[in-house]
């Protein structure tokens, strides 16, 4: 039985090294229970625990080194161990073995027995130095533990160094009460160096650095040590090690400068060694009068550190500094460590990048090949290394270790075997693909020229990558090296057959570089025919077996944005402009659902149908009669309910545009189609609306694609879509512009353009909800149409504040001058039946109204009226559609004035901040600094968000009194807002003639309303 306390019938004993509390029933309790809790020697058992486990600890990890090092054990030695159950079970838990015979010799470690009073049936043995010992003792007797006999031999070696807190001890004899107290306080805090808070062992180093300052060096650096040992964070350790250098500085105590070298070396090799602290030592041994001795220590030092984790930044320079100041020879040093590292691991890291080429061009390079005769070799066999298809001084490494010419010179004349110039090619790219970037870099092509006439020498083809798009278990952006294949053809190189359709790569990653003509590719069979294969399933959307028009649709334009490098070639322009000659002939022959799949490869493509602009191919696409097709098919394949041309051309000029997916219309598509025929919405089935939605999306898809193809307008990415005819061939309303050479115009822009037009353009509206006067395509991109808060934008004047104004200029009711009145008008059915959707126009006699965004039985609509007059019922009144809310959109800031600010800002960038500009307008208002920031439209950490003093300000005074403040600090010279800042005088005068001036009372009120925690 070992010590234990009792009360109440309540139980706390030490049972194998755990504290445990039992009832008086005998049973295990999960706490302490209360009878207990405040017993005077609870304490006592909770350090032996928190001690215990410390030990066990402290066996397991001294048993694992031993076994680790491959130190021999005597039996004797074991036996002594043994006597000590946490030694006997570390010993047997890590399989040592004793080996015969006495421990050798009377030096090393002793082993030395201790018992405490609580525990009269344990026996501890801890192993320590004979230097040591008595400060151990010290130690233990302070703990309630009494040595038992004499320290006995153990033959096992000692480190060098004493450990801590002995060395505390050892160091500051006349404060052994004060190390003492301070060691306890540490075990308490990490309970028994096993919980590792820096925030709490901090607040005990710092009250040791206030109380006692001699102490602090020494036990910033035990609790380092310590934590590095008992498994602690290495960053903590680093912390703790740099402070006690800094303390050591401060005080300016003398340092044994080898102890000082050992505690860097030993740090650094576990991990907690910092550059601040290491170049602080640099600076150290380097300075005038510095120890020489102490220079090559560190010399050392930085190369163990580089040969263990890799150069460095400055590591050429400070190795020069340091050798100097050790009295070597620096290029002797360099070319000393270099040959350490030779063959380089890796080029990644720009500080591996700048020592290899500040060695490359030193002299002491000279050293380094007198040195190592075999290096061209050796580099040869590592193999290409991780970094080199991207760093430029890799074919300078290549040329001064001399593995080029081993790699290009003839097998009889001293170069490499026959077939290691094609691995090794192979190898790059491989290490190429791996880049979380793809792109062709200049050095690859350069050195597979270099390559290319030893690889045709030997006769062993080539066999590079093909990376397929369909493999997703390939790390990295693996392109596929066309251009390098080509070199190598060119060159005579043999190369392996490329895979069926190279693999299917991603198109966009296909290089051509350094010859994207592609000559010596195209005449070679092999890869002319599979080039053509992957070029043709690419624009069949075949080459994933998803050719049934599911992945593209006729109307959507979300191909290639960008024309892949390949298709742009001389080959790829004539494979495209082949299949799509013969698209277009097979047009006269397709039903509905061959032209839709037609159309959609045409989308596919995208930005390359630029490359198609033909006269006489946008005339073959505008001829198709998407009406005629939709009577045939409806005849065809769902013969009820009737119809004919004309309903056909009413259908086509009412359905909006939307995706049909698995064969599936939208389920609002059947009642529109029957209130529109004049029939009954059962009598409309599935396949009927199927095929009239995918005509409507033909037609949209033909007032796209018929622009990208007509040469006055061939841009080559995909533009906005356009308004759509009914029933003619279609003309483009907006004909996009070339991104290349301006931004796309904003859908709210563009729409507004749009709206504008048709006002004009458009037939008159019949009254007919299902019958608009024309449909707008992609208009939903425009809602909500008003977001851009143009007061606020000016005061900010952030990075994002130009793009948002350029399109608040541009918005049609900021940028017209004339009678016209624009305005958003939010309206329902009472009869609580589905609005038109998104796109439909309806034009009256008085204004023309766009519909932006529908939602069952209400719509939001963008309405403009040309003579300044809107209708008084509303613009759907005919349909018996009500008006909810309406806000005009107004002209609300100077065009100049705007035009003025956005050049102020390309030529001068953001507004500056101004210092102290919110406390003194929150001081003139009363206001809280946030309510003024709010004010002043500072940004906040979510820009397009408003603050919670925003909302507050704003629910006080009313968003209009919000903006119309923001108005009047905004200067009438949009120049003063950089030189001068925001007008406050003006938007305060404002406020206290609406508001009055702020009493003191109200200010003292605001200001302790702003200090008082939340």
């Amino acid at each position: 039985m070992v010590g234990e306390i009792g009360a109440q019938g309540y139980v706390a004993r030490l049972e194998d090294t755990k504290l445990v509390f039992r009832n008086e029933r005998g049973r295990v309790l999960k706490k302490v229970p209360p009878a207990l809790a405040g017993h005077p020697g609870l304490p006592r058992l909770v350090a032996l625990a928190a001690g215990a486990e410390a030990h066990r600890r402290m066996c397991e990890q001294e048993a694992g080194r031993l076994l680790r090092e491959g130190v021999t054990v005597a039996d004797r030695t074991v036996g002594l161990l043994a006597a000590d159950a946490a030694w006997a079970e570390a010993l047997a838990r890590t399989g040592l073995v004793a080996s015969a015979g006495e421990p050798a010799g009377d030096g090393g470690l002793l082993a030395r027995r201790y018992r405490h009073p609580a525990l009269p049936d344990a026996e501890r043995v801890l192993l320590t130095t004979a230097d040591a010992a008595r400060h151990r003792d010290r130690l233990m007797a302070h703990q309630g533990w009494e040595p038992v006999g004499p320290p006995t031999a153990t033959g096992l070696p000692a480190a060098a160094a004493m450990p801590f807190p002995e060395s505390a001890l050892a160091g500051h004899p006349a404060r052994e009460q004060e190390v003492l107290r301070y060691v306890e306080r540490l075990e308490e805090t990490t309970s028994a160096w096993q919980t590792w808070v820096k925030r709490d062992i901090d607040a005990v180093l710092k009250a040791i650095a206030a109380d006692e300052p001699a102490l602090s060096r020494c036990f910033l650096d035990g609790v380092a040590d310590l934590c590095l040992r008992h498994g602690g964070d290495s960053a903590d350790a680093a912390a703790w090690f740099a402070r006690a250098r800094k303390a050591e500085r401060i005080a300016g105590e003398p340092v044994d400068q080898e102890w000082l070298d050992a505690r860097y070396a030993a740090v650094d090799a576990a991990g907690a060694l910092t550059e601040t602290a290491l170049r602080e030592r640099v600076r150290q041994v380097t300075a005038r009068g510095a120890d020489r001795a102490a220079a090559r220590r560190t010399l050392t030092l930085l190369g163990d550190r580089t040969l263990r984790e890799g150069p460095r930044p400055g590591l050429a320079t400070d190795l020069v500094r340091t050798a100097r100041a050790a009295g070597l020879d620096p290029a002797r040093e360099l070319a000393r460590l270099a040959g350490r590292l030779l063959p380089v691991r890796d080029l990644c890291h720009p500080a591996t990048r700048e020592f290899w080429a500040a060695l490359l061009a030193d002299p002491a390079w000279d050293l380094v090949l007198a040195e190592r005769p075999h290096l061209a070799h050796e580099v040869v066999a590592a193999g290409p290394r991780p970094g080199m298809p991207d760093a430029d001084l890799t074919l300078d490494y290549l040329e001064r270790t001399g593995a080029l010419a081993h790699l290009t010179a003839a097998d009889d004349r001293g170069g490499a075997a026959p077939g290691t110039a094609a691995d090794w090619l192979r190898a790059l790219v491989v290490l190429a693909d791996l880049r979380p970037r793809s792109g062709a870099g200049p050095l690859l092509p350069r050195i597979a020229a270099l390559l290319a006439p030893r690889i045709a020498a030997d006769g062993v083809p080539v066999d590079l990558p093909y990376p397929s798009r369909w493999d997703r278990r390939v790390p990295g952006r693996p392109a596929l090296r066309l251009g390098v294949l080509d070199l190598l053809l060119a060159a005579g190189a043999p190369v392996a057959d490329p895979p069926p359709r190279l693999a299917d790569p991603h198109l966009h990653r296909i290089e051509t570089a350094p010859r994207p003509g592609l000559s010596a590719l195209c005449a070679d069979p092999r890869f002319a025919r599979e080039l053509r294969a992957l070029l043709r399933a690419e624009f069949e959307l075949a080459n994933g077996g998803d050719a049934d028009n599911l992945w593209y649709q006729p109307h959507d334009p979300k191909g290639w944005a960008t024309v892949p490098t390949l298709v742009d070639t001389g080959p790829g322009r004539a494979v495209l402009a082949q299949w799509c000659d013969e698209e277009l002939a097979e047009l006269p022959v397709l039903d509905l659902d061959g032209v839709a799949l037609t159309l959609a490869r045409f989308q596919h493509i995208g930005a390359a149908a630029a490359l198609l602009a033909d006269s006489d191919r946008a005339r073959r696409l505008a001829a198709v009669d998407i009406a005629a097709l939709l009577l045939a098919a409806v005849r065809a394949e769902a013969p009820e309910p009737a119809l004919d041309l004309a309903g056909a051309e009413l259908l086509l000029g009412a359905v909006e545009a939307r995706s049909v997916f698995r064969d599936a219309a939208a389920g609002l598509l059947r009642q529109r189609i029957g209130r529109l025929l004049g029939i009954e919405e059962e009598r409309v089935d599935r396949e009927f609306a199927r095929l009239v939605q995918i005509a409507a999306n033909c037609r949209d898809g033909l007032a796209h694609l018929v622009p990208l193809l007509t040469p006055a307008a061939a841009p080559p990415a995909a533009p906005p879509a356009s308004v759509p005819p009914a029933p003619a061939p279609p003309t483009p309303v907006d004909p996009p512009a070339d991104p290349a050479s301006a931004p796309a115009t904003p859908a709210r822009v563009r729409v507004g353009r749009l709206l504008r037009e048709a006002a004009t353009s458009s037939p008159l509206w019949g009254g007919d909800l299902d019958r608009p006067s024309t449909i707008l395509p992609g208009v939903s991109a425009a809602f909500p149409y008003l977001v851009v808060d143009w007061q606020t934008e000016l005061l900010r004047g952030d990075a994002t504040s130009p793009g948002r104004l350029r399109e608040y200029a541009d918005l049609p009711f900021a940028a017209e001058r004339g009678p016209g009145r624009w305005r958003t008008v939010n309206l329902s059915r009472p009869d609580r039946r589905p609005t038109p959707p998104a796109g439909h126009l309806f034009r009256t006699a008085l204004s023309t109204t766009l519909v932006l965004h529908s939602s069952f039985h209400q719509a939001v609509l963008l309405e403009y009226a040309p003579g300044g007059t809107f209708p008084e019922d509303g613009p759907a009144a005919a349909a018996g559609c009500e008006i909810r809310t309406g806000t005009d959109l107004a002209q609300q800031i100077d065009p100049d004035l705007l035009h003025a600010y956005l050049e102020l800002f390309a030529e001068r960038g953001p507004l500056p901040t101004r210092p102290g500009t919110v406390e003194r307008l929150a001081e003139r208002l009363a206001l809280t600094p946030a309510e003024a920031g709010a004010l002043l439209a500072v940004r906040t950490h979510h820009r397009d968000f408003p603050s919670a003093a925003e909302k507050e300000i704003t629910r006080r005074i009313g968003a209009a009194a919000v903006r119309e403040f923001r108005t009047r600090l905004v200067p009438a010279d949009p120049e003063r807002l950089w030189t001068h800042g925001p007008d406050v005088d003006r938007a305060v005068a404002w406020w206290h003639e609406r508001y009055g001036a702020p009493t003191a009372a109200a200010a003292d009120i605001r200001r302790a309303a702003a200090d008082r925690p939340r």
